[in-house]
């Protein structure tokens, strides 16, 4: 337990991700520090932390070897890395469906608008940790139930989400994208609909846990 003498720092590149996380509510026990920081170089000291959590971050990192050797080096001694990247589409086909309809609309592969599902075999998160000379290398999968308001929202917003990586749609100006999302997510709703209970979405997201120390 952290404790109130403990402190807690929270990294982002993204300013706006840091933002949001100044503005909820300020928990109990240790102060949480905000500090814009990029993964694969971060500012930060040798040997100076007892855990570095990740939680759906390392998929999305341009080096991930990088991201790995510098959470090792702000680790201290026997410190503990844990670190959690979603299981791969066939183990969440309404995301499957959403992804496969953007991909087809924009003309591209579904390699390229699934990257938040895109380190989803435990084999290649365990190498990225041994690689980096992490010892006790432990991979937990994990399923947990979710339920989510505003089904029709959430299409809409999963399928933005996957199509602003791709250039083509960054390219089209605000109505051609807004249009090309609607005409996606009415294209998807009768997928979403099968998971529908009530006014609110429940499916299962499955996540592999990695647990791994700096001996």
């Amino acid at each position: 337990m952290i404790g109130e003498s403990g402190q807690v720092l929270a990294t982002d590149i993204n300013t706006d991700m840091l933002d949001v996380g100044r503005g909820q509510a300020t928990p109990t026990g240790a102060a949480i520090v905000w500090q814009q920081d990029d993964a694969t170089h971060l500012d930060l000291q040798d040997d100076v932390f007892d855990l570095v959590v990740c939680q759906q971050g390392l998929q999305f990192f341009p080096d991930r070897a990088a991201s790995m050797r510098e959470i090792r080096r702000v680790l201290r001694h026997g410190g503990r890395s844990v670190i959690s990247v979603w299981q791969g589409l066939d183990q969440h086909p309404l995301y499957r469906t959403l992804f496969t309809a953007t991909a087809d609309h924009l003309g591209v592969s579904i390699s390229e608008v699934d990257v938040a599902f895109s380190l989803s075999e435990p084999g290649d998160l365990w190498a990225l940790l041994n690689d980096a000379g992490f010892q006790q290398i432990e991979i937990i999968p994990k399923s947990l139930p979710i339920s989510m308001p505003e089904p029709e929202r959430f299409v809409q917003l999963s399928v933005l989400g996957a199509a602003t990586s791709i250039p083509a749609f960054m390219s089209l100006d605000a109505v051609q994208r807004a249009t090309l999302i609607k005409e996606i997510s009415e294209e998807t709703y009768a997928a979403a609909r099968q998971f529908q209970d009530g006014n609110r979405l429940s499916l299962a997201m499955s996540t592999n846990i990695a647990v791994a120390y700096n001996q």
